[in-house]
């Protein structure tokens, strides 16, 4: 007996004859019966093609339960893609719950924490917008970007798109911000970025 639905198993002892072997030398006696008598086990497996595919189809099946009713706006296949791609947005989460970021902040009011939560979300919003528009940017890139400390990617992190701006001066004289003219200002990552210099609040260079 056995207890596994999707495979077929059929077992059979089998009677065979086999010659013996003496451990002593020379003739036989006349007794001897050179042959003797062994059984053994032949076992076939066969798959069960029927229940290995009733099986399949059942774990084929996903339920997700959705409020969105409009069948024809929503069809199965669109609400099972939207289900999927939420990680790429649920992924961005725990940078804003990394406690040496939020450790620190001290708020005593509950509207100051609501406001702030606000304002870190639409930074994450900033923060991933700015990594994808590089990575769009760069699929038809003939060259990588250059990262800070000297390695190249053709898919930049948001973290490693920023590193290249921590060396950017900006200058204020007589309120006026001006950018020294000097090799940290990140030239390609700006193109890349389908941004200018005004993005600092600059119009022209020193």
């Amino acid at each position: 007996d056995h207890n596994n639905p999707y495979f077929e198993f059929e077992a059979k002892v089998v009677e065979t004859e086999q010659k013996k072997s003496r451990d002593k030398p020379g003739r036989p006696p006349k007794e001897w019966d050179p042959y003797e008598t062994v059984f053994q086990i032949a076992a076939s497996v066969q798959r069960d093609a029927a229940a290995i595919a009733h099986r399949k189809k059942r774990a084929s099946c996903f339920v997700v339960v959705t409020s969105l009713d409009d069948a024809e706006e929503w069809p199965a296949e669109r609400v099972l893609r939207e289900y999927k791609e939420q990680q790429a947005v649920e992924r961005r989460f725990p940078v804003l719950k990394d406690p040496k970021r939020v450790g620190p902040v001290y708020l005593d009011r509950p509207e100051r924490v609501e406001a702030l939560g606000y304002v870190l979300l639409m930074a994450l919003l900033v923060y991933s917008l700015i990594e994808r528009r590089a990575r769009e940017a760069l699929k038809d890139a003939d060259e990588p970007m250059d990262l800070a400390g000297g390695p190249t990617s053709f898919r930049p992190t948001g973290r490693r798109v920023l590193e290249r701006f921590e060396n950017v001066l900006v200058m204020q004289t007589d309120g006026k911000r001006e950018l020294p003219d000097n090799d940290n200002l990140p030239k390609r990552v700006l193109e890349l970025l389908d941004l200018s210099i005004a993005a600092y609040g600059i119009e022209s260079k020193v």
